[in-house]
């Protein structure tokens, strides 16, 4: 089940990532900027608050996946 988590959350951000991008070549090449940029500045911080979810589980390792030391 943890996996499974971990596997859908990583999903959704790559599918948010790639649409938000997207979104914003969209407005850069049609010029308008109206419904295309907000829409991928929306999905863009959608990504980044579902980045901060899977970060806050992965808390207890440090930057390379190692544990942290024991204190005390």
């Amino acid at each position: 089940m943890k996996n499974t988590s971990k596997t859908l959350l990583l999903i959704t951000r790559l599918i948010l990532g790639a649409a938000a991008i997207t979104f914003i070549i969209i407005s850069i090449v049609t010029d308008k900027v109206t419904p295309y940029l907000a829409i991928g500045m929306g999905l863009t911080a959608i990504t980044n608050i579902i980045n901060c979810i899977s970060e806050k589980q992965k808390k207890r390792f440090g930057c390379f996946g190692e544990p942290h030391a024991e204190e005390g």
